[in-house]
């Protein structure tokens, strides 16, 4: 299976025989370092349905309390979510704080993880050869069942089975889970990907997407040598445009879970879409620590010709070059998106001279600037008020989006718009339509 990160740190990686995600941590790692590779390997559960993850900290080290905390907090309910059932620590248990809703496994070598997952039930004879027909049928249900028919029918007959104390429960769940994966059609999409990167054209020996992955975790330290952010920028166009149909950009002080938003737009026909998140705390009042190299990272991911932006209200206000006026198109999207969710919808509105005075008043009272932009002509900036992005305060959608609130004084809040300079402001209309019918 080619599907991996790999970077300075750890290397997680898809192990198909044994339909299980392996996590090696490679050193110490710490912050954004300890936190990065594993909501990645979270990611890759949640593609390929994994029940079971391993996690080999044997060269880690001393894990900081407040990445014990994350752990917690944000990175156990996320394994849930993508459906882990167990994990099995090796050498270190990461999971001591654990609250419960996944069960883990404490050995001291990789070859007794991979012996307990042996022992794990497999799909029997025949069911990875079934046809998406029989595998509707194998599930009881009629031949033209839809996708939520599907997954309705899958999540019942799951519960059962996890719940049975019957010996042969671990087999059935096993065939189920295979069957499920087939009916859905996820069987399918996964050959054709991995079809689609053998055939792929390949720039130094890797495709887009192994770009991507390089670029996510190795950008920083290039960064570092003289012009090469002029390099990832341009990398970033090129796996932009070979085979993302749609870019979603996050950017605030928040946690944000991109696999639910990636997989609505899967599901919407969305092949390959790029959720990213960059954690950037402005206006920093409440002296929190920012997210390491959150400026490059955000100005690459801006040079990616995103579709979608999300952020929050205290973000947004100091970004009003990057949003485009949705003035014209808000009707179109109001009218087709769900009542409760255009119900909890407030335009934001904001003029290019009242965001040049906030922004500059926060540099120089925080900062300490002085002349915060002298080439600006004052006089010359617009004060007409245009509708830069859509807000919903609601905090169950928000939490359904994948979002977590870190500001300490402030609500939850998030704030939707369309880049500026988008391509197609069409395609970016539909995207932005999509994720917002998701949270209702």
């Amino acid at each position: 299976m080619y599907e991996e990160y790999d970077s300075e740190t750890m290397l997680a990686r898809y192990d198909k025989g044994a339909n299980t995600v392996k996590l090696e941590w490679k050193k110490e790692a710490s912050g954004d370092a300890y936190r990065t590779p594993l909501m990645h390997a979270a990611e890759l559960i949640r593609k390929h349905g994994c029940d079971t993850m391993i996690i080999d900290a044997t060269k880690l080290g001393k894990v900081p309390e407040a990445d014990k905390t994350w752990t917690v907090k944000v990175f156990e309910p996320v394994l849930k979510k993508a459906g882990v059932e167990e994990v099995i620590f090796v050498g270190k248990d990461l999971g001591g704080d654990f609250k419960g809703k996944i069960k883990k496994k404490n050995v001291e070598t990789m070859e007794e993880a991979e012996q307990l997952i042996k022992k794990e039930a497999h799909p029997s004879a025949g069911i990875t050869d079934m046809t998406r027909e029989q595998a509707i049928e194998y599930l009881g249900l009629p031949a033209d069942a839809d996708n939520a028919a599907i997954d309705d029918k899958f999540y019942q007959l799951a519960k059962r089975y996890r719940k049975s104390t019957d010996d042969d429960a671990e087999q059935k769940l096993a065939d189920l889970s295979a069957a499920y994966n087939i009916a859905s059609g996820r069987r399918d999409e996964e050959e054709q990907r991995e079809l689609e990167h053998d055939q792929a054209k390949k720039i130094l020996g890797k495709t887009a997407e192994d770009w991507k992955t390089f670029f996510g975790y190795n950008w920083i330290k290039l960064v570092l040598g003289a012009g090469v952010l002029i390099f990832a920028i341009s990398l970033i166009n090129f796996f932009a445009a070979g085979g993302n149909s749609c870019t979603v950009i996050s950017f605030g002080n928040f946690g944000h879970t991109t696999s639910y938003i990636s997989s609505v737009l899967d599901l919407y026909g969305y092949s390959n879409p790029y959720v990213a998140t960059v954690n950037y705390i402005v206006p920093n009042q409440e002296g929190l620590e920012n997210q390491q190299y959150a400026d490059q990272t955000l100005a690459a991911f801006f040079s990616a010709d995103p579709n979608v932006l999300i952020t929050d209200e205290m973000t947004y206000v100091y970004y009003f070059s990057q949003f485009y006026d949705l003035t014209d198109v808000y009707d179109i999207i109001i009218e087709d998106i769900p009542e409760d969710v255009a119900a909890a919808i407030t335009p934001v509105y904001l003029s290019e001279k009242e965001a040049y005075y906030l922004t500059k008043t926060y540099y120089e009272q925080i900062y300490d600037i002085q002349d915060y932009d002298a080439e600006i002509d004052e006089n010359e900036l617009s004060d007409k008020e245009i509708m830069v992005g859509l807000e919903i305060k609601d905090p169950d959608m928000i939490e359904k989006l994948g979002f977590e609130n870190w500001w300490h004084k402030q609500p939850p809040t998030l704030v939707f718009g369309i880049y500026s300079n988008t391509s197609s402001l069409a395609d970016s209309v539909q995207v932005l339509i999509t994720i917002l019918k998701a949270a209702g």
